[in-house]
């Protein structure tokens, strides 16, 4: 465990279509929120799921989102872990031998992210 207060942050799943994806969940859930992501090259919604929140993207353009679509189809793109603090996590992961894939940026909602070098089994992307 790299930090006691790791939790879920958020699921990013990967669409072709994300008006579809959007009537699909529009009758069990209250808000959805649309947001540009144009330095990700995609559109996305985001719904809250409890304490963790469910991100659907549909790339417009190339990048990761649209590599994954192209490859695995519709599905999960990434796992994103709540930390209390980014730099001692990355830190922790660093002296376990997981390094980040990049500097931390900002993402959604101003969400301060780091895509890690790791993935599940499958493909999806970790990221603090």
């Amino acid at each position: 465990m790299i930090d006691r207060t790791l939790s879920l942050h958020h699921v990013t799943w990967v669409v072709a279509d994300l008006e579809s994806a959007i009537a699909a969940l529009a009758p069990l859930v209250a808000d959805i929120v649309r947001e540009p992501l144009p330095q990700r090259g995609v559109a996305t919604a985001r719904v809250r799921l409890g304490e963790a929140w469910l991100v659907l993207v549909q790339p417009l353009g190339p990048g990761v989102p649209a590599e994954r679509l192209a490859e695995a189809g519709e599905g999960p793109l990434l796992l994103s872990f709540r930390v209390a603090s980014l730099e001692a996590a990355l830190q922790a992961l660093a002296a376990r031998g997981v390094a980040a894939a990049g500097p931390p940026r900002a993402g959604l909602a101003n969400w301060r992210v780091v895509d890690l070098a790791a993935a599940l089994p499958g493909g999806v992307n970790l990221q603090l």
